[in-house]
């Protein structure tokens, strides 16, 4: 049911916070996982972006008192949900859980040990299982093993070499409102968005630990948009002001890395005057990319 139980009981240690739509079944399994933390001093507010498969009738069951439900007509924008349970939210940490994921039981309890333990790490995260899904799990891929990096990783995770999954997270609520929680102005990469700039003002602990299992089916693979090269050619614009030189080498480096995949994309879809625009951006910013001017040999064979 809909409701808002501030001031009814004292504020909760962690808010959880999860947006949802149209995933009836995903969600009500992410529910009991949070239901089954065996850390139990949590609020959830489960942000129901205008469903219309039953989840807002399945919401109006909950008696849970720790359980705060907000309906909304559907926009289908992610980071402002998330950012609208963040300001509803009471807790001192905040956690991140969308609607086709799950915890392991121990998850919430393992990271806030970690917290307790170490008091200059302000956010963390997890080692994470793919499944698929009916549940089962995904073999990890060799050529990409995940690494538990910790401290000051923003060399990491501008090189991608660090691999942090948004259900793994847990943030400090001060730390969060520093960095302004997640741009409403990206459609995509808002998670790896919020890293970046996380990573530029606090130290990171991490559990090697798979606490958390990230769900891959047809209705979460965005991969293949264009809209997500152009978001993250837009994340590195944005942490290049500022930066240091090196860090700013980098963004230059990604951002024509994404603008190649991005012409690549233009032209697979037939846009042609998009995929040469896309070209000449990564040529800028790398003159001798090997990888821009085997692309432009491509599209000349191919006009």
């Amino acid at each position: 049911m809909n409701q808002d139980l501030r001031g009814r009981r004292k504020s909760p240690r962690v808010s959880v916070i999860l947006p949802t739509y149209n995933r009836l079944v995903y969600l009500q399994n992410a529910f009991r996982t949070v239901l089954e933390q065996t850390w139990s001093d949590w609020e959830l507010l489960v942000l129901n972006d205008g469903s219309s498969d039953g989840t807002s009738a399945w919401l109006d069951t909950i008696e849970d008192t720790r359980v705060r439900v907000f309906s909304r007509p559907h926009t289908g924008a992610v980071s402002a949900l998330r950012n609208a349970g963040i300001a509803e939210s009471r807790g001192e940490w905040l956690a991140f859980l969308d609607d086709d994921d799950a915890w392991h039981p121990e998850k919430l309890e393992r990271q806030m040990a970690l917290h307790r333990s170490h008091a200059e790490w302000r956010w963390s995260y997890t080692a994470v299982t793919s499944i698929d899904s009916s549940g089962r799990p995904i073999p990890p891929n060799p050529n990409r093993p995940w690494r538990p990096l910790a401290g000051r990783i923003v060399l990491p995770v501008l090189t991608i070499e660090a691999s942090i999954a948004l259900p793994s997270v847990v943030v400090h609520r001060d730390l969060l409102a520093r960095v302004r929680g997640f741009d409403e102005r990206l459609d995509f990469a808002m998670d790896y968005d919020l890293w970046l700039r996380l990573a530029r003002q606090a130290e990171v602990g991490v559990l090697d630990d798979e606490l958390t299992f990230v769900r891959s089916h047809l209705g979460s693979r965005t991969a293949h948009q264009p809209g997500v090269n152009i978001a993250f050619v837009r994340v590195y614009e944005k942490f290049a002001v500022g930066a240091t030189s090196s860090e700013r080498e980098i963004c230059r480096c990604r951002q024509a890395f994404h603008e190649v995949r991005l012409s690549r994309q233009w032209l697979a879809l037939g846009q042609r005057k998009q995929a040469c625009n896309a070209l000449f951006r990564a040529i800028r910013l790398r003159p001798f990319y090997p990888w821009a001017w085997r692309t432009v040999a491509k599209t000349l064979v191919g006009s």
